[in-house]
This record gives structure tokens, sequence and C-alpha cells, in this order.
């Protein structure tokens, strides 16, 4: 589970440190102080990963967002010194999160600690050839793995800990990606016909098999080191020295006195270390690409209610940004659906809403105590508020499951269902009551997909001090948990050319700990 995002470089977000991604996050701050950035870094991956590109990056895409270009993205401040865009993650729980079965390396299959947390860390840089990635880290409990390449078409070079390893494979990255994210390891001999990882996986127990014993056979009892969980190096150490299956290397591993620092040790450790970074790896590309595929968006100002609408017959799985498939997708329920999605309109809005007309054209109808009104009569604030509300539903709702397989056969994915929502200003032409409901759909739906097991984060970037403190009244009477909200404050001034972030928590009193008081007080002349 990614639980925290940083992002360098991008724009004014010079360093906008871990930002810990809660099933709630509220993003706050003046107008031009950089969370609509951050809050758009997500639909930039997402319209990335729906594509087959030369690079990692789609910059721009008319039904998403557009960054310009590489050039126009990275911070000012940044371009001058030559550092790149990076963004990092923390991805915690990581064998809980393992849901697919892979079928590679011969049905063979990574078993990573329970208790196994990742820090990740992705540069993407520039040259004449477009974005591409020059650097993956990745940093597990104990240990800092780094890939990296000096240019687009360089080696790959592999540090364990800051320490160079020898590569015994000669890799390139492929740059190009389908519908995921980190560059894919190939031989640089294209004619190659072994597999990445085998010529290492060969040189471990070469490297073993040559201190061993002469009456060695079974080469096959060397492999257990690949699936042996080590701590760190001291324990791995004293594995060998101790309980390595194979007596002779451990007498040979004590007879030599190894100790972490002998060269002998950090060979065998590197090998090792490069075989789990390549496991790491393609974990890490499998939970970003459903992070961000899975990013459902809400723009600040949706489409305004038709009287009519001309009736596609689409079936509609997600509302769009701009709420102007709202017809089409309440056409799409069935009757269990749709009695769902009117006992939650009545709930939360005190209304049903049903689509009525004839082949050809429909009318979107609310109805009420009082009566039944076209949508085009009921006010802008309607419009406004329905798509909103629906996609909330159906986030809550929805209970799919989505299965991925690549070209090759390689693997086979099973995820629950679970989205990013990502919604800009919500409150837009919303009288404060109806502010305080979206804010109270916003916890509903939260509830709703915890009690479901499901992996989901409401993303609100928001200027409505309404919100802000319905949420603290729900904390304060035991209807939303403190730990499933974050605060998020990005501060810039005309004068900054950087983003300072912050983050702030409620209490149990619904109160915002250690807030900046007169944050919405306009500035004194």
């Amino acid at each position: 589970m990614i639980t925290a995002i940083r992002i360098e470089n991008l724009r004014s977000l010079k360093d906008t440190g871990f930002i810990q991604i809660k099933p709630l996050t509220i993003l706050l701050g003046a107008n031009s102080s950089g969370k609509s950035t951050f809050l758009r870094s997500f639909l930039l991956f997402a319209q990335s990963v729906n594509k087959q590109l030369r690079g990692p990056i789609s910059w721009f895409d008319d039904a998403m967002v557009d960054f310009g270009d590489y050039q126009t993205a990275i911070n000012a401040t940044a371009k001058e010194n030559g550092e790149p865009i990076r963004f990092s993650y923390v991805i915690d729980n990581v064998n809980d999160d393992w849901r697919d079965f892979r079928i590679y390396d011969f049905g063979r299959r990574p078993r990573f600690r329970k208790d196994v947390r990742l820090v990740v860390t992705i540069s993407f840089v520039y040259d004449s050839g477009g974005t591409f990635i020059n650097e993956v880290i990745i940093q597990d409990n104990t240990t800092t793995m780094r890939a990296f390449i000096e240019k687009r078409n360089s080696q790959v070079q592999f540090e364990v800990d800051g320490n160079e390893v020898e590569m015994e494979e000669k890799l390139k990255w492929n740059s190009a990606t389908y519908h995921s994210i980190l560059p894919s390891f190939e031989h640089r001999n294209k004619e190659t016909e072994v597999r990445v990882g085998e010529i290492t996986e060969d040189a471990m127990v070469s490297f073993v098999a040559n201190r061993c014993s002469s009456r060695l056979q079974k080469l096959e009892r060397i492999d257990v080191l690949r699936y042996h969980n080590y701590d760190d190096k001291k324990k791995l150490l004293s594995y060998l020295k101790n309980n390595f299956p194979i007596k002779s290397f451990s007498n040979y591993v004590k007879d030599n006195n190894w100790r972490t620092n002998s060269h002998e040790f950090q060979t065998l450790y590197g090998y090792l270390c490069f075989l789990r970074y390549m496991e790491y790896a393609m974990f890490v590309d499998g939970q970003l690409t459903h992070f961000y595929d899975r990013s459902s968006y809400i723009a600040p100002a949706r489409a305004e209610g038709n009287r009519y609408y001309r009736t596609q017959g689409l079936q509609i799985e997600d509302i769009d940004p701009y709420g102007r498939n709202l017809q089409e997708f309440i056409s799409s329920l069935d009757t269990e659906q749709k009695a769902s999605y009117q006992k939650y309109l009545l709930k939360i809005l005190g209304l049903s809403v049903d689509t009525v007309g004839e082949e050809g054209h429909h009318s979107i109808v609310l109805s009420s105590e009082i009566g039944k009104f076209n949508l085009a009569d009921v006010g802008f604030g309607y419009s406004q508020i329905l798509p909103i509300i629906t996609k909330l539903w159906y986030l809550a709702e929805d209970k799919k499951k989505m299965h991925r397989i690549d070209d090759f056969g390689y693997f086979y994915m099973e995820y629950v269902g679970g989205v990013n929502a990502l919604m800009e200003q919500p409150e837009l032409h919303l009288h404060p009551a109806y502010q305080a409901k979206i804010a109270d759909a916003f916890m509903s739906t939260v509830e709703k997909m915890k009690e479901q097991k499901r992996q989901s984060n409401l993303i609100v970037e928001t200027h409505s001090e309404t919100i802000i403190n319905r949420i603290g009244r729900r904390i304060r009477e035991g209807l939303m948990r403190i730990d499933d909200v974050n605060i998020v404050i990005f501060n810039k001034t005309l004068q900054d050319d950087h983003t300072t972030v912050e983050e702030y928590s409620y209490n149990g009193n619904g109160q915002i700990k250690n807030w900046p008081f007169g944050f919405f007080d306009p500035d004194k002349d």
C-alpha cells in the first residue's frame, strides 16, 4: 500500500517532503501555492500509464492535464542546478499487497518479509530524445539498492549501500513503457536468449560452488540463498556460517574469516541484492501502475445541467471530470444499483434523481417532497453537486475486481477495486449548507470503503472553511476517525520561489492541532 508521496523539483514544488496519503487528504493553500500541482501529478501519471509511450511520462493530454513538457514542468532552480524531477513513495505492508500470481522465473515466487517497508525514489531527466528515468532507488528495512545510468543508452550500474557492485550482466534500460512506469531491464546484446537475472543467478551458483567441496553434485541446493529472508548483513553472515545447508561452504566461510566488509562476502551479497532488487522493481512497478491507473477526477467547474440529453446508449462505468455523461451514467445503472443510488441521494441531499424521456433524448429529473423538476430548472448548484455525489456513491459501491495480464502472459494480477478520487474545489457555486453535505459524503464514502477493506483515497483540494469545520464536527461526534484524515497546507507567496508544505491533524475535540489562526482571513492592507 502506497502511504506517502514526495515530489521534488516539479514546478514550485522544490521538495514537499513525504506527504501522508490518508483515506481523506485535504489540500489547502492560497491560489498558485502548488496544491493543484500535487493533486494533478496523479493525473499526470494516470494519463501516462494508459498509453504506450517512448518514455515514462505523457506531459499533456487534452482529456486530463497539461504540464507542457519536461523543460516547462521542472522547477526553475532545479533546472539551473541540473537537478532531476523526483518522485518518491513509501510502500507499507508489501506482503499483504502482493496479490498477484506471477508465472515467471519458472513458476517461482519471491518472498518478502511480512513487515517489509519500501521507500522508492525515481529520478526523471531529459535529453534530445525526451524524458527518461536515469535512477531508481529502492530501500527496504535494511538495505539501500540503487540502479542508475549515466546517459539514455548507457549500461545500468548497481550499488548497494553506496558500494558499487560488479555486474555480471551487461544491462540497459528500455525507456519505452506499455501501461507501466519503470523502465524494463534488457541485455545490451539483444541477440541473447537468456532472461534478465539468469546470468546473475548462474554467477551466484558458480561463486558458491567453487568454494564448496568437489563432491557437491546438486547445485540447486545453492538456490536456497535466493529465497532466504535475511534481515541484514550480519544475520546473513551468521546464516552462512552456522545454518547453510552445504557444510563445506560454511566451513569455507569460517576458515577464511569472512566479515561483512570482506570482498568475497560483498560479492555474494551484491548478487543477492541485485536479484532482490529485480523482484522489488517488478512489484513496485505493478503497485505504481495500479495506484495511478485507478485515479478518478472531478474538475472544479462541472457542466451546466441541460434540459435534454441526446441518448448514446453507452454503458458508463465512471463519471467524467465535468459530469457531462451524468445522464448516460444514471441510465447505465441496473435495478439494484439504481435503488442503492436513490437511497444514497436521499440520505445526503434529501431527493432522488432519475432519467426520463423517449428514444433519442432524455432528461435528468430531481424528485423531492414538493415535486419533480428538470435539472435545468433547479438552479446551477445542483448541476455542480450531482456529479460529485454520484461519483462518491459509485466509489463506495464499486466492488468489482480488475484483472490485468501482459502481452507475453508472464503474470496475472487481481486487485480488489479501489480508487484515488481527486477533486478540485468541489465547493464552487455551492451554499455552505451544501458544502457541509459534500463533506459528509466524503466521510461516508471513506467509512464504506474501509468496511470493505479497500485501499481507496479521497484527495480534495479546497478553499472551503465549511468543509474543514464539518470534518472536525464529525470527528468530535465520533463519526470519523482522526487517523483517517490528513490536512496538508501549501504555502507560497508571490515573493517565494518555492512552496513549503506542512501537515496537520485533528484532535479528539475536532480541532486542528497547531492550526495557523487567520489562515482563511484576508491579507491586511
